[in-house]
C-alpha cells in the first residue's frame, strides 16, 4: 500500500513485518530513496530485510540464547536468528500486520501475539509469556516521515519491555554521519556487552565523520540526545533524524563498504534482554498488564549544494 503528502511518498508491506519498503523525497522535479531499497529484491519474514525501515517488538536487537530478564523476571524466548544462538529483533519483523487505519497521507498498522512457543526454559511448564498489541503508525506531511511505535501488555503477569525502529539508509563513499552521546558499550566476540564507558574516539561522530572506515563499524551508544543527520555531497541532500527521550540507545551498524547503513534508535542497548552489562546501563521496562509504551522518530530530507 501507498501513502503520499508534502512532497514525500512511502511504500508499505504490512505483510512482511510491518515493513516500510521504500520512503522518497521530491528532490530537484524528482524524487530520492530515504532508505536503501535495492531493485528487485523483495520483502522476507524468513529472515531479516536488509532494506526499509521495520519495527521491533517486544524487544530490539539480540537476546542472546533467547534469554530475557529484567528485574528479577526471567524466561526464554525461542532464537529465530539465522546466524544461530539469539533471538532478534523479536517478533514484530516476522509477523503479518494488520491495517486498521489508513488514508492519503498515514497508515496504521497491529500486530497481536496472543500465543508463544514452548522454549528450551529449564523449567519445561513455563511457556514464553510475551501477549501483547502492537501498533505502528506512518504519517507523512511537509515534515517528512513520523513513525509511532506502541506496545501494550496484554499478559496477566508484568513483563519486560524494549522498543526500536530499525531504518536502513543509503550510504555512499562520502557519507558523512553527524550525531552525538554520552557513552557506549564494550563490545567483545558476537557484538555481546562486556562493559560501558565513554564513547570512543574511533566511534565518535559528534563533529561529523565519514561513516566508510573500511572495515565494519558498529556501536551501541547510550545518552544519545535523539538527533542525527546523514549526509550526502554528491547527491546534494542530507536526511535528519530525530527521536524521543526513550529511544537514547541507538545502534550503529556499517558493513564494510557496504551500500547501507544503519542508525537504530532503541530503547536500549545491544544484548540487554540477556546481557548483564548491558542490562545494568538501559534495562528493559517492566509493563503493568494493561500498560502501554509508545516511541517515536521522524525521517526528512535536507537539500544541501552537490559536491
Amino acid at each position: 500500500m501507498h501513502i503520499r503528502a508534502g512532497g514525500y511518498a512511502a511504500e508499505i508491506r504490512p505483510a512482511a513485518g510491518g515493513l516500510l519498503h521504500r520512503l522518497t523525497a521530491a528532490q530537484g522535479g524528482g524524487a530520492v530513496d530515504l532508505l536503501h531499497a535495492p531493485a528487485g529484491v523483495e520483502p522476507s519474514t524468513a529472515s531479516p530485510n536488509l532494506f526499509g525501515l521495520w519495527p521491533l517488538v517486544p524487544f530490539a536487537n539480540r537476546a542472546f540464547g533467547g534469554r530475557v530478564e529484567a528485574d528479577g523476571i526471567a524466561f526464554r524466548v525461542a532464537l529465530n536468528d539465522p546466524g544461530g544462538g539469539a533471538a532478534i529483533h523479536g517478533f514484530g519483523w516476522q509477523a503479518d500486520w494488520a491495517v486498521v487505519a489508513a488514508g492519503t497521507d498515514h497508515v496504521v498498522l497491529e500486530h497481536r501475539r496472543d500465543a508463544g512457543p514452548d522454549t528450551d526454559h529449564p523449567d519445561p511448564d513455563r511457556p514464553d509469556p510475551y501477549r501483547y498489541v502492537a501498533q505502528e503508525r506512518f504519517t507523512l506531511s511537509e515534515a517528512g516521515l513520523r513513525v509511532d511505535l506502541t506496545v501494550v501488555n496484554t499478559a496477566t503477569q508484568p513483563l519486560p519491555f524494549g522498543l526500536g525502529l530499525h531504518p536502513w539508509f543509503p550510504c555512499d563513499p562520502d557519507t558523512r554521519l553527524t550525531m552525538r552521546a554520552g557513552g557506549a558499550l564494550i563490545l567483545g566476540p558476537g557484538y555481546r556487552a562486556t562493559g560501558h564507558g565513554p564513547v570512543p574516539a574511533e566511534l565518535d561522530f559528534a563533529a561529523g565523520a565519514r561513516v566508510h572506515r573500511g572495515r565494519e563499524v558498529v556501536a551501541s551508544y547510550t545518552g544519545w540526545d535523539g538527533t542525527a543527520r546523514l549526509d550526502y555531497p554528491a547527491r546534494g541532500f542530507a536526511i535528519r533524524i530525530a527521536a524521543d527521550a526513550d529511544l537514547a540507545a541507538p545502534l550503529l551498524w556499517a558493513p564494510p563498504d557496504a551500500e547501507f547503513v544503519c542508525l537504530e534508535p532503541q530503547t536500549h542497548a545491544i544484548g540487554a534482554p540477556s546481557e548483564a552489562a548491558a542490562r545494568a546501563v538501559t534495562p528493559l521496562r517492566i509493563l503493568a498488564p494493561g500498560t502501554s509504551w509508545t516511541v517515536s522518530m521522524t525521517i526528512a530530507l535536507e537539500p544541501i549544494p552537490r559536491a
